[in-house]
């Protein structure tokens, strides 16, 4: 049901054609990719349906093993010979982009099987993580990621081109804008951004987890392209729908499990932020942003405590007495707001790529679904800023009586 390519190139009749080939010793890759969109389909419904991607009672073991395939889906891609050169008018797996596929996936495997390891839900002793211990933690998932970054780095130097990287010279259709392909390339590069952030979150296992669909969703597409089974167009969509299911991710924890995923949400969100800012805004190296932006957003995180209790109530990173005295609806509430505006502003400015149809769409009905989409956003921010004022002023009123 795949559309298929429109080129009449002897690809279509070809060995490279067939999507179960010789290269494929005893189909493993083919076996494994399976598994792994098997597995992403369990866990992504059990995340939308329940607010985590396990069973109840599931062994830990299950847990790690099922987490593993998608490191050796990768792994075994490498058996299997693709071009040496870069097709910049298609997007197809080049030697550079499979490599940096295996890191980005080995870097959220890792992660996410330490963080099981950390919080086993069947053991009551790794639910409570002592201060000493978050510090390793940190300098753990810092050590992992800054070894992803500087391999990236290296395979980049040696296989690909400085200037012609993977996102900005990404082939699009012809039919879109200028304007458009920044639009989808700024999302990108926001998703990537979000992507390492949320993998800073040891605590949190779905949050380490969540990024893998895109990075293994990327080269299945040009895999499909390759063999003449998808058009480049489709290739930007389901791609970029994998990263926009990021987003519902985020907010489906948020709503199943408030207290216990609200500070790791919000501590995600300000790495986010902090490094964004400091590696797009004032262009400081990747590897010092990257150090600074979640060490920044944990301190203050954790110096709020001590500091400010009201302002504790919304970035505390552990519960303590003075958050109690705040409603849990006025800021959980606020932080899915505050998370569905870029959930919905998202969609609105690269819809063109989402729905590859669009650009059939006649002007006038595009300029109207905007305006009902800005005016929907700009509802959400209203909303919320009142929430966040109440709940301030919720929590000032309840700590000073507190205190009288």
């Amino acid at each position: 049901l795949l559309p298929a390519a429109t080129n009449n190139d002897a690809r279509s009749t070809s060995t490279m054609a067939k999507l179960l080939t010789h290269h494929d010793i005893w189909h493993i890759h083919a076996l494994l990719g399976c598994l792994a969109l098997l597995n992403f389909l369990i866990r992504w419904n059990l995340l939308l349906y329940s607010g985590t991607f396990w069973w109840e009672h599931e062994s830990l073991l299950s847990k790690i093993l099922s987490t593993l395939v998608h490191l050796l889906l990768p792994v075994t891609s490498l058996l299997i010979p693709v071009p040496d050169k870069r097709n910049f008018k298609a997007p197809m797996i080049w030697p550079e982009f499979r490599l940096h596929s295996l890191l980005f996936a080995w870097r959220h495997v890792t992660a996410t099987t330490v963080s099981l390891l950390v919080v086993d839900d069947s053991n009551e002793n790794n639910k409570d993580v002592k201060s000493e211990h978050q510090i390793c933690l940190l300098v753990t998932f810092v050590s992992i990621q800054h070894t992803a970054m500087w391999l990236a780095s290296y395979v980049s130097k040696h296989l690909g081109d400085v200037n012609r990287r993977t996102t900005n010279a990404m082939p699009y259709p012809n039919y879109l804008s200028s304007s458009e392909i920044n639009a989808t390339k700024e999302m990108y590069r926001g998703s990537q951004f979000l992507a390492t952030a949320m993998n800073f979150c040891w605590l949190s296992p779905e949050l380490t987890f969540m990024p893998l669909l895109a990075i293994q969703i990327a080269p299945l597409c040009m895999t499909l392209v390759r063999k003449n089974r998808l058009t480049p167009a489709y290739h930007h969509c389901f791609y970029a729908w994998a990263l926009w299911l990021n987003l519902c991710g985020l907010i489906s924890l948020l709503w199943h499990d408030p207290n216990n995923k609200y500070q790791l949400v919000m501590w995600c969100l300000l790495t986010y932020q902090f490094t964004t800012y400091l590696r797009i805004s004032r262009c400081w190296p990747k590897h010092i942003a990257w150090l600074v932006g979640p060490v920044g957003a944990w301190s203050v995180m954790k110096s709020c405590e001590f500091v400010s209790p009201m302002v504790s109530a919304l970035l505390s990173m552990s519960l303590n007495k003075y958050t109690e005295t705040v409603p849990w609806c006025p800021r959980v509430y606020w932080l899915l707001l505050r998370l569905g505006l870029p959930t919905l502003e998202v969609m609105r400015q690269n819809k063109h790529v989402l729905i590859p149809s669009w650009h059939q769409v006649d002007k006038l009905t595009t300029q109207k679904i905007d305006r009902v989409s800005r005016t929907v956003e700009f509802g959400l921010a209203a909303v919320s800023d009142v929430i966040f004022y109440v709940g301030v002023g919720v929590s000032a009123l309840a700590f000073f009586s507190n205190v009288v």
